[in-house]
């Protein structure tokens, strides 16, 4: 194989995510402890890909985990509107869900 391994610029799951079991652990327990977590990193450090891979460990019985990207918002009325999109979308039906 020649080159970099790792892929950049789109979030990785399975076999492109590697290590961070720490962060893992610890973002998986706040979540089910419904603990409140804010992330902060350099945009591509992964943070969408730790989230994304500790969603797929879940037991969405006891957790419904409702992403959105808030990258886009500009104003307060385009994070709620993008909020609440999120929420009716993750609730309504589970056929969508990560």
């Amino acid at each position: 194989m020649e080159g970099n391994s790792f892929v950049y610029g789109v979030a990785v799951t399975g076999y492109n995510f590697t290590g961070r079991e720490k962060e893992t652990r610890r973002l998986k327990a706040n979540f089910e402890g419904g603990i409140n977590t804010i992330l902060i990193s350099p945009r591509r450090w992964g943070k969408t890909s730790l989230i994304k891979h500790v969603c797929q460990q879940l037991d969405l019985d006891k957790v419904i985990p409702v992403f959105f990207d808030m990258f886009t918002c500009r104003s307060e009325y385009d994070f709620y509107n993008a909020f609440a999109a999120a929420i009716l979308k993750q609730t309504a039906s589970s056929a969508e869900r990560w």
